[in-house]
């Protein structure tokens, strides 16, 4: 321990200078053991070691669709809690593509409405004990945001950041619709027969699809960032039984989302964002922007759905500004 170390532990106290097992470093292990004997032989020496528990990754080799990964994992978890360590299980590949690909929760439609996710919005808060928070939602996330001011009604939050949101849906698709009416006479064509045959694997639909989505949501070259460009799974099923099969059809279990009217309902200090090619039309921001008292809106000129992409200094400086005011 260094002499700063050791100075900072004695001035807070016992319970930092000597933690307990539960509150010291967590090893991490790639892949845990399979036998018996090595896991036995790993417990004995987390615990000579005093450690508290361990950290392990999921194995490489698709541990939720190999049901014979399941019983060595669960034994280890079983051999570690009866010596009284903690387990902590993380997926490398991130939210929400992962080794996991999704496959827990694949085939259950019924799981893709507000009412799930703000339950895992406030199950997330309490695990985490966030009593104080500024918080910011992109898109999708914009819109849960709105909800969870307007139906909960949360203490603790500082501000809210609403970027590239909306509240309400049939705004959005209507928004949407206005700027097909702006592309090509093909495309049009393309996106009106997908409409109306509810065929939505045409391959000039998905053409047209893909250069309206390049046009007002993101596109990507080699200087885009990583998080653009690196592998994920998109949540195809969440987003269809959610939203739809594009931006511009909300068939989905939140095409019923309406909040407009009740936006003057929401107290706390709000930051919106919003690029000027956004799907997030200045018509849609606007509406947030009228209806939530006191909010200010910054429309980023040239940007489109991530603007935090397009013009990514100035939505960090604007941001940074922000929380410091109101923090």
């Amino acid at each position: 321990m260094s002499l700063f170390a050791g100075l900072f532990a004695l001035a807070l106290g016992h319970p930092f200078a000597e933690p307990s097992p539960c509150s010291g470093i967590l090893p991490l292990k790639h892949n845990p053991p399979c036998t018996v004997e090595a896991m036995q032989a790993d417990v004995d020496e987390l615990v000579r070691l005093g450690y508290g528990g361990v950290a392990c990754n999921c194995p490489f080799d698709g541990y939720v669709a190999r049901e014979s990964n399941w019983p060595p994992f669960v034994a280890y978890v079983k051999a570690l809690k009866a010596r009284g360590l903690r387990v902590w299980l993380y997926d490398e590949r991130g939210y929400p593509s992962g080794f996991a690909d999704g496959l827990t929760l694949d085939g259950h439609p019924e799981l893709w409405t507000l009412g799930t996710w703000m339950k895992e919005l406030k199950a997330l808060r309490e695990h985490l004990r966030l009593d104080r928070l500024h918080i910011l939602g992109q898109s999708w996330g914009g819109m849960l945001i709105i909800a969870y001011l307007i139906e909960e009604k949360p203490s603790g939050i500082c501000s809210a950041i609403i970027s590239s949101g909306h509240a309400s849906s049939s705004l959005w698709a209507s928004e949407q619709h206005r700027m097909i009416g702006l592309m090509s006479p093909k495309d049009q064509q393309a996106i009106r027969r997908a409409e109306e045959t509810g065929n939505f694997t045409d391959p000039e639909y998905l053409a047209a699809n893909e250069r309206f989505m390049e046009l007002h949501c993101a596109s990507t070259d080699e200087n885009s960032p990583e998080c653009l460009t690196r592998p994920k799974r998109a949540g195809k099923e969440a987003y269809l039984y959610g939203w739809g099969p594009n931006e511009y059809v909300p068939t989905g279990s939140l095409g019923d989302f309406e909040y407009i009217d009740r936006l003057g309902e929401i107290s706390c200090p709000c930051l919106l964002f919003s690029g000027s090619e956004d799907l997030c039309t200045p018509a849609v921001a606007r509406s947030m922007h009228e209806g939530i008292p006191g909010s200010r809106w910054e429309l980023m000129e040239g940007a489109r759905h991530m603007c935090f992409v397009d013009r990514h200094e100035d939505y960090c400086r604007i941001l940074e500004s922000w929380l410091e005011e109101y923090d």
